[in-house]
């Protein structure tokens, strides 16, 4: 055994044997989805260091895990439905209206074979059509970033809206498993439309796989094709993300404040409830208990809306979190004054001040919702207290690029200048890169940055912009006291003295009003940055 070998060998532990079949299911068979995740933890709180299955792999005749049509896809019948229905690919009663069998305790494979590949068509079928409309979307989206605006406006839900989907992990997905995903898919394509018989009573020219007879078959079945390749790819995400918890966050919990359906914590409730803690209306007390929990190796998570996790609970921050540097993670919702209707008593423009004055804490302001998850594995990551910031109005995706890389302290360049830097956090990143735009068609070249770490700042990016641009604009939708803007005076004014302008909220409360209106009329959409902007570089 060479070292390469050696390195590769498990340790020693114990651990448990269980069939992902063998967890309990209300339909019929055991899934990737709660019970599997229920039952790492149980693993973890035992003590046990390993999960033995049975190969996962499609059965074939007589429904045994060691006889598959592959070695390397996986079983659908594993497929959570469940978090298909969160996906919004099934509806509840679709599932429920399903003879899954009535013994909890055995399998009934027929069942499977006649029932699970009908629903999994339906979830294909929305799949493809939420595809295609948001695949129509995305291109007009990433050619001009001044439509969107208007797209948001005209959704009806704007809490749960993406405009424009990364639609590259599918095919991805596709691309990474070309050796394996065509065959089997053409295969299992094959078998459905010879009426699921075995593959020796086939057509001859496709059972000895001739240039002319795959060509054809590809042709005829592309649907059908794409229907298995889209099971693989969901059972693989399910599968991967299984994995990633078991191995990366086991002691993870999640605390709330009763707010759990607007923080969105609830999701993370209905499928770990064993470490989800609703501390009531009680945001201090919630704080001691997360800094408790810190003490025993848990990572808390903890989540309330800004005003409350910031403001209510500053001094238990400070003292019971921050003071002794514990492992505790703060996920703020609903800051700023696109919280809207709310009002002023909600609008909390504040945090980033408060937060930035507390010695050794991050604090983190993602500008869409592929930086919110990059930002919430950082927090994960790091050891220490963090605070990220999250609103509540829906914002253009900016980071679906493949090159987008996440680091805490890293700010980002997206878009080159040279007459004036543009530096933003949060949802007024967007706004920035409809503004230089505008900004543009005028002749004035403007240098966009992306800050999502206020704390610690990325210091030698806003000089190196300064002395290159000599004017810079600061824009966040929070107070122009205490926050992005102050950070990036307090840096220029000791290393590189430059002429700032801050825009943000000008020492005043908000009021109520819906969010996009009250955007503009505080000055923070693009068409007023825009006009700040160029005025500021005139002078």
């Amino acid at each position: 055994m060479n070292m390469e070998q050696k390195s590769k060998r498990l340790e020693r532990g114990a651990g448990i044997l269980l069939p992902i079949s063998s967890l309990p299911s209300p339909y019929g068979i055991g899934s990737l989805g709660q019970e599997a995740y229920y039952f790492v933890d149980q693993l973890k709180e035992a003590g046990q260091r390993y999960w033995q299955v049975l190969p996962v792999g499609p059965t074939s005749f007589g429904d045994s895990p060691y006889q598959s049509f592959s070695t390397f896809a996986g079983n659908p019948y594993f497929i959570d439905l469940d978090m298909l229905q969160e996906e919004g690919l099934l509806k509840k009663e679709e599932i429920l209206s399903i003879d899954w069998g009535k013994l909890a305790y055995d399998v009934d494979y027929q069942k499977m074979y006649v029932n699970r590949f009908g629903i999994l068509k339906k979830a294909f079928l929305r799949w493809q059509e939420k595809n295609a409309e948001r695949k129509d979307e995305s291109v007009g989206i990433r050619k001009n970033i001044v439509d969107i605006r208007k797209k948001i406006s005209e959704k009806t839900d704007l809490s749960n809206y993406r405009d424009c989907m990364n639609l590259s992990d599918y095919q991805d997905f596709v691309d990474k498993n070309r050796d394996w995903l065509g065959d089997y898919s053409l295969f299992m394509s094959c078998k459905d439309y010879f009426g699921g018989v075995e593959w020796l009573s086939w057509n001859e020219d496709i059972r000895f796989r001739e240039k002319s007879a795959l060509e054809y078959y590809r042709q005829l079945l592309k649907e059908k094709i794409e229907f298995w390749c889209f099971v693989q790819y969901k059972f693989f995400e399910q599968w991967n993300a299984l994995k990633e918890y078991a191995e990366e966050y086991p002691n993870l919990v999640v605390l709330d404040a009763d707010l759990a359906a607007a923080t969105k914590t609830a999701i993370f409730k209905k499928a770990y409830p064993d470490r989800h803690i609703d501390c009531g209306i009680a945001e201090c007390d919630m704080m001691g208990i997360a800094a408790g929990l810190a003490t025993t190796g848990k990572i808390p998570f903890v989540s309330s809306f800004a005003m409350f996790a910031a403001g209510r609970a500053f001094e238990q921050v400070r003292n019971s979190i921050a003071y002794p540097h514990l492992n505790v993670k703060i996920g703020a919702t609903h800051a700023g004054i696109s919280v809207g209707e709310d009002g002023a008593t909600h609008q909390c423009c504040e945090d980033l001040a408060l937060m930035r004055t507390i010695p050794g804490m991050i604090v983190m302001n993602p500008s869409d919702d592929v930086e919110a998850k990059a930002a919430v594995k950082a927090a994960l990551d790091h050891e220490g207290p963090v605070y990220i910031r999250f609103g509540r109005l829906a914002v253009p995706v900016i980071n679906d690029r493949p090159d987008y890389k996440f680091e805490i302290g890293k700010g980002v360049v997206l878009r080159e200048g040279t007459d004036v830097t543009i530096i933003a956090t949060g949802l007024e990143v967007g706004e920035s890169l409809e503004a230089a735009e505008k900004l543009a068609a005028d002749g004035i070249s403007a240098k966009v940055i992306n800050i999502h770490t206020i704390k610690p700042l990325d210091e030698d990016l806003v000089v190196a912009a300064a002395q290159e641009t000599g004017k810079v604009v600061t824009v966040e939708e929070h107070s122009v006291i205490g926050g992005l803007g102050s950070a990036v005076c307090d840096c220029l004014s000791a290393k590189a003295p430059t002429k700032v302008m801050k825009i943000g909220v000008n020492d005043t409360f908000g009021e109520s009003g819906p969010a996009l209106e009250l955007i503009k009329k505080y000055g923070l959409d693009a068409d007023s940055i825009y006009a700040k902007v160029k005025a500021f570089v005139a002078e």
